[in-house]
């Protein structure tokens, strides 16, 4: 009985001293260190759309409807923005209606007068009595935007670098969301802001009759958020 239990105490003895020398022998670093960043603005932007931020497409017959996608007229509303101090910073968009988006061509609804058939780019239009879809929007930067009183350069990054912007198109933030800037001409590096002054072009179109039921009167209801965000 002696042996059996001094047998015991051995082999946990020795099951001791094996774990004691793993440990000792384990490579630990003998420090390690966190890097916590980030950046205070000295000062704050305010932003400003003309007429309240609202758009008036208009008002459409459904007598004049096609089988293809209907083109509306576009508009376009100001943007104002003033900072305290110069700050660099960016735009997106969020849709806030995109249960109402139906994928729709929207014709030269880019700045380079390209047509506009990507679902990124597209916002809701609203929906019909029947609760479907109507068709879709686009909102770009039109023409040059006035910066510190001089005409700069729209530029766009999806998440990393910064480069020129042909469509001066923004995404719906169902992706990857682009940011829009601004840039001395020639350049493709965020500039500091005081005031810019900037046109949105929104361009629209319904969808096709066959796919909307127009015997009922439709309120478009496009909505938007623009985010403004420090560089």
């Amino acid at each position: 009985m002696e042996n059996k239990t001094m047998k015991n105490i051995l082999k946990a003895t020795t099951l001791a001293c094996l774990m004691a020398t793993a440990f000792a022998h384990a490579d630990i670093p003998e420090s390690s260190t966190l890097s916590v960043t980030g950046t205070l603005h000295p000062a704050s932007c305010t932003p400003s759309l003309a007429n309240n931020g609202v758009v008036d497409l208009g008002d459409y017959q459904a007598a004049k409807m096609t089988e293809t996608a209907n083109q509306l007229t576009y508009q376009t509303i100001e943007l104002s923005v003033t900072c305290a101090n110069p700050t660099k910073l960016s735009l997106h968009m969020q849709d806030s209606n995109a249960e109402g988006h139906l994928l729709t061509l929207i014709k030269q609804a880019f700045a380079d007068d390209g047509d506009n058939e990507d679902p990124l780019h597209q916002f809701g239009l609203g929906k019909d009595a029947e609760g479907k879809p109507i068709g879709a929007y686009g909102v770009i930067i039109a023409g040059s935007p006035l910066v510190n009183k001089d005409l700069a350069d729209v530029i766009f990054s999806a998440g990393g670098t910064w480069g020129a912007s042909k469509s001066h198109a923004f995404t719906n933030g169902s992706g990857v969301n682009a940011l829009l800037s601004v840039a001395a001409p020639g350049e493709t590096i965020p500039m500091a802001i005081e005031t810019m002054q900037l046109t949105l072009r929104i361009n629209a179109a319904v969808a096709a009759n066959t796919a909307v039921n127009m015997k009922e009167k439709i309120n478009f209801d496009g909505k938007t958020t623009l985010v403004m965000s420090y560089l």
